[in-house]
């Protein structure tokens, strides 16, 4: 309630006496006047709500019952990790739901004999869990992952550079499109406006899952498999992004501002450029990370794409160090570590630029 009641500060009172006396009843200006203007924060506050839903813990353990109710309908992941902790005195269950980071970070660094010694550290046989058997310690997966692990006929390290290769433009070109794409939906009145944003809202819903076939035919047809350009066109204006740079320049670049730099004699590529994005600055960090930890992390696509093993990414690359007849599972834990670390410290160091970004359109001004 506070969000909507600093929002709607924002409505302009003189539309709504306009709307007054063009003989608009209370509801048609609610409708008309005041929802549109407070709808970047009501996405807002839909994103918070459907967070905090998956947060949820009380209500439902008041209601339902630990156990969730009849058919466990009213389960939440928060009280299935508290039940198996305390209820039913599974702690190391409940521990590796909310420790999977600790649980690689020491699995990257053991030997392969003390890999199942223990469920963090190596333990000395006869010693109890907090006997750590210094030992069982070593360097030598990522030694090996670097100088004998191969992908087809090349090293581990040009996975690493496909993958900087492929989120590095993926993010520029992605973001830059969705950009272009949000601003016309927002800067520009023409005939099927309404009709192209519905269509972009509703490819928001469409399962990625569905569109791995038609997908695949499509660029079975134009001749892009095992080409970086079938990774990168699809995501050149994803619909999401379009949608949220929307959003970000319907709050944050004003029409007048944009009707001076027409009569200055500013073309509409200049505009863009040097008026539109600086504007949308927070929301192109933003994107940009987004872009870059999904692009980085990418399985499915660049698996079923891309057929020469040179060209695999990370991702790719970390799921064929499992072996044929045996698993190294100290190999495949420290190449799932290198993997998660450029993009935990991008993350760290944009985390501000992030926020602000999502938040961008939460507020006018």
């Amino acid at each position: 309630m506070i969000y909507f009641l600093a929002a709607l500060q924002n409505v302009s009172k003189d539309l709504m006496e306009a709307a007054e006396v063009d003989g608009a009843g209370p509801w048609q200006r609610f409708l008309n006047v005041t929802v549109p203007a407070i709808r970047p924060v009501g996405t807002f506050v839909v994103l918070l709500s459907f967070i905090g839903s998956v947060q949820l813990f009380e209500l439902p353990y008041l209601l339902v019952g630990p156990d969730g109710g009849p058919g466990k309908k009213g389960l939440t992941p928060v009280m299935h990790l508290f039940s198996k902790g305390f209820d039913a005195g599974d702690l190391g269950y409940a521990s590796a739901i909310g420790w999977p980071f600790a649980y690689l970070m020491f699995s990257a660094f053991k030997t392969k004999e003390a890999f199942f010694s223990g469920p963090f550290w190596p333990v000395e046989e006869d010693g109890g869990w907090w006997a750590v058997d210094w030992s069982g310690f070593t360097f030598t997966n990522f030694t090996r992952l670097w100088s004998e692990v191969k992908i087809g006929e090349a090293s581990f390290m040009r996975a690493v550079l496909n993958s900087f290769f492929f989120a590095s433009v993926m993010s520029v070109v992605g973001t830059l499109g969705a950009a272009m794409g949000g601003y016309g939906l927002a800067m520009f009145k023409f005939k099927g406006r309404e009709f192209i944003t519905t269509v972009v809202l509703g490819a928001l819903v469409i399962p990625g899952a569905l569109l791995i076939a038609p997908g695949y035919f499509l660029l079975f047809q134009l001749g892009l498999l095992d080409s970086y350009a079938g990774l990168i066109l699809p995501g050149v204006a994803p619909a999401f992004g379009v949608y949220l740079f929307r959003q970000a320049f319907i709050s944050s670049l004003p029409h007048e501002m944009m009707e001076a730099g027409r009569i200055d004699g500013c073309g509409e590529w200049r505009m863009f450029f040097q008026m539109g994005l600086p504007m949308v600055k927070p929301m192109v960090g933003a994107f940009v990370l987004i872009t870059y930890l999904g692009t980085w992390t990418n399985f499915i696509g660049p698996q079923i794409i891309i057929q020469t093993p040179e060209k695999y990414p990370l991702a790719v690359a970390v799921a064929q160090l499992r072996g044929p007849f045996s698993i190294e599972y100290g190999m495949i834990m420290a190449g799932t570590l290198v993997a998660i670390g450029p993009v935990l410290a991008l993350f760290l160091l944009l985390q501000k630029d992030f926020i602000a970004g999502l938040t961008a359109g939460a507020v006018k001004g």
